[in-house]
């Protein structure tokens, strides 16, 4: 199983003048729709590969089930 990731990364001015720019970030599972938004950029790796490793257990409890019935 593989899943596609949308992500979309923008700056946003603060109100207050002196303070810098905060990141934004949309991230979309294009497979599910899944969609989170995040304050920092370096979160985006995070949810991915916790995605993915959902997806990898999900698939080797689809293929124990399979041997249960199988056997």
């Amino acid at each position: 199983m593989s899943d596609s990731f949308l992500v979309r990364c923008w700056m946003e001015p603060r109100e207050v003048a002196d303070q810098p720019d905060v990141v934004r970030v949309y991230v979309r599972n294009l497979r599910t729709g899944e969609e989170h938004y995040l304050n920092d950029a370096s979160q985006i790796g995070e949810l991915v590969e916790r995605r993915l490793q959902q997806a990898a257990d999900q698939a080797v409890e689809s293929q124990d089930r399979r041997g249960v019935e199988a056997g």
